[in-house]
Protein backbone atom coordinates (compact mmCIF):
# COMPACT_ATOMS: atom_id res chain seq x y z
CA UNK A 1 0.00 0.00 0.00
CA UNK A 2 2.69 2.37 0.88
CA UNK A 3 4.51 1.97 -2.41
CA UNK A 4 0.99 3.13 -3.83
CA UNK A 5 0.47 6.20 -1.86
CA UNK A 6 4.40 6.99 -2.58
CA UNK A 7 3.68 5.85 -6.52
CA UNK A 8 0.92 8.46 -6.36
CA UNK A 9 2.87 11.41 -4.39
CA UNK A 10 5.90 11.15 -7.28
CA UNK A 11 2.77 11.12 -9.92
CA UNK A 12 1.56 14.89 -8.75
CA UNK A 13 5.12 15.82 -8.28
CA UNK A 14 6.16 15.00 -11.47
CA UNK A 15 3.63 16.20 -12.94
CA UNK A 16 4.38 19.37 -10.48
CA UNK A 17 7.97 19.61 -11.94
CA UNK A 18 6.63 18.91 -15.93
CA UNK A 19 4.73 22.28 -15.82
CA UNK A 20 7.30 23.65 -14.14
CA UNK A 21 9.68 23.13 -16.60
CA UNK A 22 7.14 23.87 -19.64
CA UNK A 23 6.24 27.00 -18.12
CA UNK A 24 9.83 28.14 -17.69
CA UNK A 25 10.51 27.19 -21.48
CA UNK A 26 7.53 29.30 -22.28
CA UNK A 27 8.89 31.89 -20.19
CA UNK A 28 12.66 31.81 -22.58
CA UNK A 29 10.77 31.77 -25.48
CA UNK A 30 8.86 34.67 -24.47
CA UNK A 31 12.81 36.56 -23.54
CA UNK A 32 14.29 35.56 -26.60
CA UNK A 33 11.12 36.97 -28.47
CA UNK A 34 12.12 40.25 -26.83
CA UNK A 35 15.36 40.21 -27.63
CA UNK A 36 14.81 40.05 -30.89
CA UNK A 37 11.96 42.52 -31.20
CA UNK A 38 14.90 44.61 -29.34
CA UNK A 39 17.45 43.90 -31.84
CA UNK A 40 14.85 44.73 -34.45
CA UNK A 41 14.24 47.91 -32.75
CA UNK A 42 18.18 49.15 -32.47
CA UNK A 43 18.91 48.25 -35.69
CA UNK A 44 15.71 50.55 -37.66
CA UNK A 45 16.88 52.95 -35.62
CA UNK A 46 20.29 52.85 -36.61
CA UNK A 47 18.91 52.99 -40.00
CA UNK A 48 17.05 55.92 -39.62
CA UNK A 49 19.67 57.70 -38.16
CA UNK A 50 22.16 57.42 -40.60
CA UNK A 51 19.31 58.48 -43.50
CA UNK A 52 19.31 61.60 -41.28
CA UNK A 53 23.01 61.66 -40.85
CA UNK A 54 23.87 61.43 -45.09
CA UNK A 55 20.72 64.08 -45.25
CA UNK A 56 22.89 66.38 -43.42
CA UNK A 57 25.78 65.96 -44.87
CA UNK A 58 23.72 66.56 -48.70
CA UNK A 59 22.27 69.73 -46.84
CA UNK A 60 25.51 71.40 -45.86
CA UNK A 61 24.54 74.47 -47.88
CA UNK A 62 21.23 73.96 -46.97
CA UNK A 63 19.14 76.82 -45.02
CA UNK A 64 20.84 76.78 -40.86
CA UNK A 65 17.03 75.97 -39.53
CA UNK A 66 16.69 72.99 -41.49
CA UNK A 67 20.24 72.10 -40.58
CA UNK A 68 18.85 72.62 -37.03
CA UNK A 69 15.97 70.77 -37.43
CA UNK A 70 17.81 67.80 -38.64
CA UNK A 71 20.18 67.79 -35.89
CA UNK A 72 17.22 67.83 -33.41
CA UNK A 73 16.11 64.58 -35.17
CA UNK A 74 19.35 63.51 -34.53
CA UNK A 75 19.56 63.84 -31.00
CA UNK A 76 16.31 62.23 -30.82
CA UNK A 77 17.11 59.14 -32.29
CA UNK A 78 20.56 58.98 -30.92
CA UNK A 79 18.43 58.66 -27.40
CA UNK A 80 16.30 56.73 -28.50
CA UNK A 81 19.21 54.19 -29.58
CA UNK A 82 20.65 54.08 -26.54
CA UNK A 83 17.40 53.39 -24.49
CA UNK A 84 17.00 50.52 -27.59
CA UNK A 85 20.50 49.59 -26.39
CA UNK A 86 19.57 49.44 -22.74
CA UNK A 87 16.10 47.41 -23.51
CA UNK A 88 18.08 44.97 -25.42
CA UNK A 89 20.88 44.65 -22.78
CA UNK A 90 18.48 44.02 -19.85
CA UNK A 91 16.07 41.34 -22.09
CA UNK A 92 19.51 39.58 -22.97
CA UNK A 93 19.78 39.23 -19.08
CA UNK A 94 16.48 38.23 -18.80
CA UNK A 95 16.72 35.16 -21.16
CA UNK A 96 20.34 34.47 -19.53
CA UNK A 97 18.58 34.34 -16.27
CA UNK A 98 15.21 32.53 -17.71
CA UNK A 99 18.06 29.70 -19.37
CA UNK A 100 18.80 29.37 -15.88
CA UNK A 101 15.56 28.95 -14.72
CA UNK A 102 14.88 26.33 -16.94
CA UNK A 103 17.64 24.25 -16.72
CA UNK A 104 17.27 24.50 -12.74
CA UNK A 105 13.47 22.97 -13.64
CA UNK A 106 14.78 20.78 -16.07
CA UNK A 107 17.13 19.07 -13.69
CA UNK A 108 14.74 19.00 -10.73
CA UNK A 109 12.32 16.86 -12.90
CA UNK A 110 14.72 14.60 -14.15
CA UNK A 111 15.46 13.79 -10.75
CA UNK A 112 11.90 13.02 -10.17
CA UNK A 113 11.94 10.83 -12.75
CA UNK A 114 14.61 8.97 -11.36
CA UNK A 115 13.47 8.62 -8.54
CA UNK A 116 10.24 7.56 -10.10
CA UNK A 117 11.94 4.68 -12.23
CA UNK A 118 13.91 3.65 -8.85
CA UNK A 119 10.36 3.41 -7.24
CA UNK A 120 9.23 1.46 -10.24
CA UNK A 121 12.28 -0.78 -10.37
CA UNK A 122 11.40 -1.92 -6.90
CA UNK A 123 8.04 -2.68 -6.83
CA UNK A 124 8.21 -4.68 -10.11
CA UNK A 125 11.09 -6.74 -7.90
CA UNK A 126 8.61 -6.84 -4.81
CA UNK A 127 5.75 -8.11 -7.27
CA UNK A 128 7.77 -10.71 -8.89
CA UNK A 129 9.48 -12.00 -5.33
CA UNK A 130 5.74 -12.43 -3.94
CA UNK A 131 4.56 -14.07 -7.28
CA UNK A 132 7.72 -16.62 -6.88
CA UNK A 133 7.31 -16.95 -2.69
CA UNK A 134 3.44 -17.54 -3.82
CA UNK A 135 4.38 -20.46 -6.45
CA UNK A 136 6.83 -21.68 -4.17
CA UNK A 137 4.57 -22.08 -1.24
CA UNK A 138 1.90 -23.73 -4.05
CA UNK A 139 4.75 -26.23 -4.96
CA UNK A 140 5.52 -27.13 -1.49
CA UNK A 141 2.00 -27.55 -0.79
CA UNK A 142 1.25 -30.39 -3.91
CA UNK A 143 4.78 -32.27 -2.30
CA UNK A 144 3.83 -32.27 1.17
CA UNK A 145 0.58 -33.08 -0.26
CA UNK A 146 2.03 -36.12 -2.18
CA UNK A 147 0.52 -34.66 -5.22
CA UNK A 148 4.49 -34.44 -6.92
CA UNK A 149 5.62 -37.71 -5.69
CA UNK A 150 3.70 -40.76 -7.42
CA UNK A 151 3.37 -40.65 -11.49
CA UNK A 152 -0.03 -39.80 -12.54
CA UNK A 153 -0.64 -43.38 -13.52
CA UNK A 154 -0.52 -44.31 -10.10
CA UNK A 155 -3.02 -42.67 -8.36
Amino acid sequence: MTDERDGARLDKVLEVRRWKEQSEIQALVDAQGAVAEAEETLARLRKEWQVLRSGMNEASAAVVGQLQALSLMMEQLERGIELADRARHAAEHRVSQQTDSYLEAHAERRAVEKVQERRDVRVALARKGRERKREDEIATGRFWRGDGLLPSGDR
